[in-house]
């Protein structure tokens, strides 16, 4: 049992009007023969105000401690990433609302000039507040935790489900050797995001259309699109491939973000394109999917499409272990093995009969600068290609042109 203190004419005020207010809301009643007594103490608000509160430490040390685990604060604000709205929600006297047993409510009493008092209710301060009042909340809301409400104590966090509607723009040019194509997504919280692909094969205007819709399908899709809103200014015949998907063609003018991403990757200027990750592709889609199928010579790739597909895993422990390793890396998207990158989009896995093409496409824009092996492969891997040799196979060739470039320079100083 506390001693009483003695205020300030100041703050006796603000606790003789604090207590008329608990009496008046029915929080508290006054006591006559307390076991526990606890003083009053008043904390100064950022206002400027004055706070009462009440010294409950004697209280606390005697009460045992209530183990119900709280919520991770980090766990919860990652888990709202990606929602269209959040509604943030704060309780209003919030354990007040809790009643104490009547065989409890005088071990919670205080003291003050006026007389002695217990609370009726729940009060602040108390050890085991938080942990009883996130109880009780994990009851009430046991239908929504989970699913559309997070809550932490005394907050709550009611979420809207995530952006699935997405406005697409995409320019699709006139067929040279080597084209490329535009794509812009826009969300309707206008996130933007863009995308150029390299056609590095010959193909009818309408060919070239369909390659490029089915690049915005795949994009649409990794970006969990449910809707999808069109825009070119092509007539494009189109399937129905979402929930809803409006084609609306515009005008050349108004497709200049899209026709911008096109200039870019047709470009053959390497720095046009330093700030742009710009896809290479060798093949049509539809004609690739033969050519990507995994065939007997492409072993590093045949056990972990095995493995992925039909769970499937050798008779050796140690090569059982070592393909479920690395399959956390990999995922299987249209029949197509892809490689998981850290900073980059996903790495299509390249078969042996495309890394030479891949390599010879991608050197050829820079030899002249006889790039050294690191950078070859970096570039690779910004093209979105990858196969386990790379670094083997980048040196090679960079040690191949060199001593083909040392011949050369030898040859023309003979003569």
């Amino acid at each position: 049992m506390q001693k009483r203190k003695v205020f300030a004419p100041e703050h006796n005020k603000v606790v003789t009007e604090e207590v008329e207010k608990l009496l008046e809301a029915n929080f508290i009643r006054e006591v006559f023969y307390p076991d526990f007594l606890a003083n009053v103490v008043m904390v100064k608000k950022s206002s400027g105000k004055w706070r009462m509160c009440i010294d409950f430490t004697n209280l606390n040390k005697a009460c045992s401690k209530d183990r119900f685990p709280l919520p991770r604060i980090d766990q919860l604000v990652d888990s709202t990433a990606g929602h269209k709205l959040l509604s943030f929600m704060d309780t209003f006297s919030r354990y007040n609302h809790i009643l104490m047993d009547k065989d409890d409510q005088e071990k919670i009493s205080f003291v003050t000039s006026q007389g002695l008092y217990c609370y009726k209710v729940m009060p602040f301060r108390l050890k085991n507040a938080r942990a009883t009042y996130q109880r009780l909340m994990n009851c009430i809301f046991s239908h929504q935790i989970g699913r559309n409400v997070k809550v932490y104590v005394d907050n709550m966090l009611e979420e809207e489900p995530p952006m699935e509607t997405w406005m697409v723009q995409m320019d699709v040019p006139a067929m040279r050797k080597v084209g490329g194509a535009g794509v812009v997504l826009i969300s309707l919280e206008k996130e933007t995001f863009k995308y150029a692909v390299r056609l590095q094969f010959l193909a009818t205007n309408n060919e070239t259309e369909y390659e490029v819709f089915l690049i915005v399908l795949s994009l649409a899709k990794a970006l969990g699109a449910k809707n999808l809103i069109i825009q070119a200014d092509s007539q494009l015949i189109i399937e129905q491939h979402f929930d809803s998907l409006d084609f609306v063609q515009i005008l050349k003018a108004k497709n200049v973000e899209a026709n911008f991403q096109v200039r870019l990757a047709s470009s053959d200027d390497n720095n046009a394109t330093s700030e742009l990750c710009v896809e290479i592709r060798g093949q049509p889609s539809i004609e690739g999917r033969h050519i990507l199928k995994i065939k007997e010579q492409d072993k590093w790739m045949t056990p972990i499409i095995h493995y992925l597909k039909e769970g499937w895993l050798p008779e050796d422990k140690m090569e059982a272990m070592k393909i479920k390793i690395r399959e956390t890396c990999f995922v299987i998207i249209e029949d197509v093995l892809y490689r998981q990158g850290y900073s980059l989009p996903y790495l299509r896995c390249t078969s042996s009969e495309e890394i030479d093409y891949v390599l010879c496409k991608i050197h050829e824009r820079t030899c002249g600068n006889h790039d050294r092996a690191r950078s070859l492969a970096g570039k690779v891997l910004r093209a979105s290609y990858y196969w386990p040799t790379l670094q083997k196979d980048t040196y090679n060739i960079i040690r191949a042109c060199v001593n083909a470039s040392q011949i050369s320079i030898r040859d023309q100083e003979r003569r």
